[in-house]
């Protein structure tokens, strides 16, 4: 039987994957050649919120107001490479998280994450910003759940897991340093199910701060000619992922995962492809899951492995890429998840055909996995 290390002991490493995660993220943010210009801000907030009941399962302790501050760094970006112009000269930088959930079940947590500011209304001259933050990197539970001594947290299964934010914010400019900063946030934190019970907490906040500018650069904004993408060929994607996932049945252990994930795409634009294919999926967890089912006793048991075809879309962005990926299972003899799934996650290109992933896997609100992977992009 396949059977890994326990689920407690494997936890912490989902916090390096996390960094992985993080430092390509961030990397490819941040690190810019010395001979462009750009100019830096930090920022300081506030927020306060509420617990998102996501399920009726997790009501007992969706009961508290988390608190806490966000200290951000944010590069502002001018078109010195053709995706800043694309995405209306974005920011990019670092975002830290401290959050006091307000309740003794789930304690705090502390992320690091790389971001991304999209504007709304980038205009230099202007005194007022929209715009739209997206964050992504591990973060650290102090209160995880414990079967011996904190069983009511079903939200958080492991010490370490992954974070995202998104954030909508209007900054207003009160001196040619200081501008105030309000907005809403969504801060998400799941173990993708490395770990269980992981229920995964979504908080919902107000946010307040104040924005220090370092320098304020008078740097032209460079723009490009529109490029013509209606003659660009189709490429064919093939991508290997594995992974770990926690069986349901408690104390059960860890079990590998594969997913071969083929498709094909059409660029139609700098920015954005279309695609269809085909996904295989062998999951261990998922055999486990089976020969414990009591709607499965004294009968022969099915096959846990599954197939199924995918739309997707891909936004391409510098040497990443999201992925979005909407699929619906042909073979799946064991019914454990049902029958459409979704597949979310970043692409990392090493080179024009070589990248590697990221990918999460879900049933709408319920995640199964999270995938890494390598791939061709021919």
């Amino acid at each position: 039987m396949i059977k890994l290390i326990s689920p407690n002991h494997f936890s912490k490493h989902i916090f390096w994957y996390g960094v992985v995660l993080y430092v390509i993220l961030g990397h490819t943010a941040v690190a810019q050649k010395h001979d462009q210009q750009y100019s830096h801000q930090f920022s300081l907030e506030y927020f306060k919120g509420f617990i998102f009941k996501h399920s009726d399962e997790v009501a007992h302790v969706a009961v508290s107001h988390p608190t806490g501050v966000v200290l951000e760094y944010d590069k502002h970006t001018y078109g010195y490479k053709r995706w800043e112009y694309e995405y209306r000269y974005p920011d990019v930088g670092y975002t830290l998280i401290y959050l006091d959930y307000n309740n003794p079940v789930l304690g705090q947590s502390v992320s690091p994450m790389a971001h991304f500011n999209y504007y709304f209304n980038r205009n230099r001259d202007s005194k007022h910003d929209f715009k739209f933050k997206f964050a992504f990197g591990p973060a650290f539970h102090t209160h995880p759940y414990d079967r011996e001594t904190n069983n009511k947290n079903n939200f958080l299964g492991s010490t370490f897991s992954f974070a995202m934010q998104m954030q909508f914010s209007y900054d207003h400019d009160i001196s040619e340093k200081l501008a105030v900063k309000s907005g809403f946030s969504l801060t998400h934190f799941s173990n993708a199910s490395i770990s269980k019970p992981n229920k995964g907490i979504n908080i919902i906040a107000a946010n307040l701060g104040l924005i220090y500018k370092i320098d304020d650069k008078q740097i032209e904004q460079k723009s490009y000619e529109k490029e013509d993408y209606s003659g660009q060929p189709i490429k064919y994607n093939v991508c290997v992922s594995t992974g770990l996932s926690e069986s349901l049945k408690e104390g059960n252990g860890v079990f590998p995962f594969f997913v071969l994930n083929t498709y094909a795409d059409k660029r139609v634009s700098r920015k954005s492809a279309f695609s269809v294919g085909l996904d295989y999926f062998v999951s261990y967890s998922l055999r486990e899951e089976a020969k414990y089912d009591p709607n499965l006793r004294g009968k022969e048991k099915p096959d846990f492995k599954r197939a199924g075809v995918t739309v997707g879309y891909e936004l391409f962005w510098h040497d990443l890429s999201f992925l979005f990926q909407y699929g619906h299972y042909f073979y799946r003899p064991y019914q454990r998840f049902k029958p459409k799934y979704q597949r979310l996650g970043l692409k990392y290109y090493l080179n024009e055909k070589l990248f590697v992933s990221f990918m999460l896997k879900t049933h709408l609100q319920k995640a199964e996995a999270g995938e890494f992977g390598v791939g061709w992009r021919l």
